[in-house]
């Protein structure tokens, strides 16, 4: 082989070194960018059940203040707290190999344990607001209609029967 030949072997080959390394950062890039935008959807998400939760607590707290003969906040949150509705594929935020990568290379495996487990931790608390949205709407259709109005409260009635059902 002849020197030329040699040194553009070698042109090359740092050419495709330099190439390999501007595709790998600006793969790393990517993944940041996408790991950021499911970061922003996460705490977005949790703000806004975080808000309304706080809304509504504070609802019936304020209703219940007002009434001398309140029940236990332990029995009326559920009944004051309605169900939040707009969920879509929120809890299906994962963190993937793809968003993983760039921070194992970096050695930033904290970093990468709190993602994973925020993301999963995110997912149980959409799928728990569903539920709670489920099982609040079966409950107030087994039970009757409020009676006997103070302010915003209403008192129900039930039979035997009807708490039996319940």
């Amino acid at each position: 082989m002849s020197g030329a030949a040699v040194i553009v072997a070698l042109c090359l080959s740092r050419k495709a070194d330099r190439d390999a390394a501007r595709a790998q950062l600006n793969a790393h890039r990517a993944a940041a960018h996408r790991t950021l935008a499911k970061l922003i959807d996460v705490v977005n998400s949790v703000h806004t059940i975080h808000r309304h939760i706080e809304a509504q607590t504070k609802a019936a707290e304020s209703a219940v203040s007002s009434s001398p003969d309140a029940l236990p906040a332990a029995s009326r949150l559920w009944r004051r707290v309605q169900p939040l509705v707009g969920f879509g594929d929120e809890e299906n935020i994962t963190f993937g190999t793809e968003e993983s990568s760039p921070l194992i290379e970096a050695g930033q495996i904290d970093l990468l344990t709190d993602m994973m487990l925020l993301g999963r931790r995110h997912g149980a608390l959409i799928a728990t607001m569903k539920e709670y949205a489920i099982r609040r709407d079966a409950l107030t259709e087994l039970a009757p209609p409020p009676v006997d109005f103070d302010g915003m409260l209403g008192a129900v009635y039930l039979t035997a029967e009807q708490l039996i059902r319940l």
